[in-house]
């Protein structure tokens, strides 16, 4: 699923676009459809042409299609209605947006839906002509099964028609999970699911059993619920102190076990490397090596809040707001690669610090361990910069003296005096109580006090040495880290090329592939600079392209991934600009190929529409041709069209340009019949 920040982010994308409405006169919220992509198996046996071929489809031709894990697949539709008519008959009105630590919501007055999106899943919002554009292109490969020849490079989830925009759900697969009024028994098999769609009403809400499937707390705005749960986990777990079942696990496999994220919300293969980091934990203790540590346990809490606050307060501000054009998200490569300046370690080649914090990594690193003897040496040397947690430790200064070892003392008060102090804390009255009764030692893997000065540097001191980062295989997941592993066997480092290729520049410089962020999703709009330098074009897809955007920019930016990759090739290979491989070649002609079986009428022919007569042969279906062409300088293209018949076209003279430059069939309705044939 997307992780903390991602799922913030999008919830604050859909969240914006709604305020934005709200403050139209005459804006309508209502309900007007709802669309889904089917899978490969479904298209078999649907009755819908659109959905056969690859196309989005509303739900009412699709009302059976299940989705979920193997073993439990449950319908997409709400039971709440015996059909879409039925629903929209009742005319639903989005009157609100909710988001829990894994979870958007989205509530249609008394009824509710709940989506956990999935690990490829972002949400965009579309007004009608880029849902029109998205509407009519097909997801299916239109050359054998080349990828490059997909002109729509996501499948539609779910997608909801509102007012005049669509909210969809765009994902790379299908393994979304949708429960209805789930039974006790089956809510314990959802919590394993990639995604959940819960409809219910608001009455039910907190229903155990009708209920919503889960109601994490927000960290930041719901932080004492959030604490008051941790501690509750704390004293139902760790209740002997020999106790070892259950709590002798890798802590970083649990914190990103779904059935424990409502106390890790959105914590994911790659938040849990930087929040670990930011807690001064070790990549290899084990669940018990935290919860019986007073200091770590409290690191931990405040790294996660650290963690979603740089998300809220800077990373959205700074980067992802610029990113979104018309409510589409759709970043730039530069723009993509301005996000490991917010992480600290992950597919990062080093690692910038203090020189207290530098020094206690190498410390730490430096111990020998060899399995047998006791681990305390060990505890005693965690590595943590409080610096690094000023927004958390102001929001929670009490913890301050836990981290310590004291769960009585008063520390550093001269650098938070202005902070409030929640006196109540419930989990430090947990920690005192299970200290008197012996289950816990308050000093276990507390930070030494004289190792600091002051609580924090000042920014200037925050990069002043460098350390190289560590990246372990740890069966199928893989953990970047600044401390060696040393208590565990099952960590495997990873060295030279193996590391290298999964370094964040390389993977998006020298791959088509996308990394880890929220600006990494496969839904991602196309962005294309204009000819003149000048502002960009944004559309939904490859080859899901708008009426205003020129012909010959959209068939070239179908291979904008090839000539990025290959411009990275060239600059770290020394040997300046070289031409694309035959590979590439066969890649890009079939790209540009498939583009013309689509998209010629999309130009040519919309231009014969406006200057001679319109046919409503070639302007019936779902999409539109707008009233009047884009205001921008005409291209040679248009002017022959304006001046010609699509007779005088098919000549070749001097003047003109060549006849490839206008594909094959352009003006053959029945080679381009997707918009009438599939209606």
């Amino acid at each position: 699923m997307p992780e903390g920040r991602e799922l913030l982010f999008q919830y604050l994308q859909a969240d914006d676009w709604l305020e934005s409405e709200r403050g139209k006169p005459g804006w309508d919220p209502t309900l007007h459809n709802i669309f889904v992509d089917i899978t490969e198996d479904e298209r078999e046996t649907t009755g819908s042409r659109r959905l056969k071929n690859g196309y989005i489809d509303s739900i009412s031709c699709a009302m059976d299609i299940r989705r979920g894990s193997k073993s439990k697949q449950k319908p997409v539709f709400p039971s709440q209605y015996a059909s879409l008519d039925a629903l929209l008959a009742s005319q639903p009105r989005l009157t609100g947006l909710e988001h829990t630590g894994r979870s958007i919501i989205l509530v249609f007055g008394d009824l509710l839906c709940q989506i956990q999106p999935l690990t490829h899943t972002n949400v965009q919002i579309y007004d009608m002509e880029n849902w029109e554009a998205v509407y009519r292109t097909s997801h299916l490969p239109l050359i054998g099964e080349h990828p490059e020849s997909k002109m729509r490079t996501f499948k539609c989830a779910l997608a909801f028609h509102i007012g005049k925009h669509v909210i969809s759900f765009n994902t790379l697969d299908f393994l979304f999970q949708v429960s209805r009024f789930p039974s006790l028994s089956s809510r314990s098999c959802l919590t394993y699911c990639t995604l959940e769609v819960t409809w219910v009403w608001e009455s039910e809400r907190n229903d155990p059993l009708t209920g919503l499937a889960h109601s994490d707390y927000n960290v930041l705005d719901q932080w004492p619920q959030f604490v008051a749960l941790w501690a509750s986990l704390l004293e139902t777990t760790v209740v002997k102190k020999t106790k070892t079942a259950g709590l002798n696990g890798l802590f970083r496999n649990w914190a990103t076990n779904p059935k424990n994220t409502m106390y890790n919300p959105g914590v994911g293969a790659y938040s849990v490397a930087e929040v670990m980091h930011l807690a001064g934990l070790p990549s290899d203790i084990s669940l018990g090596d935290l919860l019986r540590s007073p200091s770590r346990l409290c690191r931990y809490l405040l790294a996660l809040y650290q963690f979603l606050y740089t998300a809220l307060h800077r990373i959205w501000v700074e980067l992802v707001c610029a990113c979104i054009h018309n409510h589409i998200l759709a970043p730039r490569t530069q723009q993509r690669m301005k996000y490991p300046d917010y992480l600290h370690v992950w597919a990062k080649d080093v690692f910038y610090t203090t020189e207290r914090h530098h020094d206690a990594i190498v410390a730490y690193n430096a111990t020998f361990y060899n399995g047998k003897t006791t681990a305390s040496n060990l505890d005693v040397l965690d590595a943590f910069e409080p610096s690094f947690l000023r927004d958390a430790i102001r929001n929670a200064p009490e913890f301050v003296p836990i981290l310590f070892g004291d769960l009585a003392g008063q520390m550093y008060c001269n650098e938070l005096e202005d902070a409030e102090v929640w006196k109540d804390n419930p989990l430090l009255l947990t920690f005192k109580r299970m200290t008197d009764a012996g289950l816990l030692v308050s000093k276990r893997a507390a930070l030494d006090s004289m190792r600091f000065a002051t609580l924090f540097v000042a920014d200037s001191d925050m990069r002043r040495r460098m350390l190289p980062t560590y990246l372990y295989g740890i069966v199928k997941d893989k953990m970047w880290t600044v401390f060696v592993a040393k208590r565990k066997n099952n960590f495997k480092l990873i060295i030279g090329y193996q590391r290298t290729k999964r370094l964040f520049r390389i993977e998006v410089l020298g791959t088509k592939d996308v990394a880890i962020g929220p600006l990494e999703y496969c839904g991602m709009g196309m962005i294309v600079k204009k000819k003149s330098g000048k502002g960009y074009h944004i559309y939904p897809s490859r080859g899901a392209v708008i009426m205003s955007v020129p012909y010959s920019a959209a068939l070239k930016a179908t291979t904008q991934a090839i000539v990025k990759v290959r411009v990275f090739q060239d600059s770290i290979s020394g040997t300046g600009q070289s031409a694309l491989n035959k590979v590439e070649l066969a890649i890009r002609e079939r790209a540009h190929r498939a583009f013309r079986m689509v998209y010629p009428k999309a130009w040519a022919v919309a231009a014969i529409a406006k200057v001679r007569v319109p046919s409503t042969k070639l302007i019936a279906g779902p999409v539109s041709v707008p009233s009047q062409l884009a205001r921008r300088k005409r291209t040679q293209t248009e002017i022959l069209l304006a001046g010609h018949s699509a007779s005088d076209i098919e000549q070749s003279g001097r003047g003109k340009r060549r006849r490839s430059s206008i594909p094959s069939g352009a003006y053959n309705m029945l080679f381009h019949s997707v918009d009438v044939y599939l209606k």
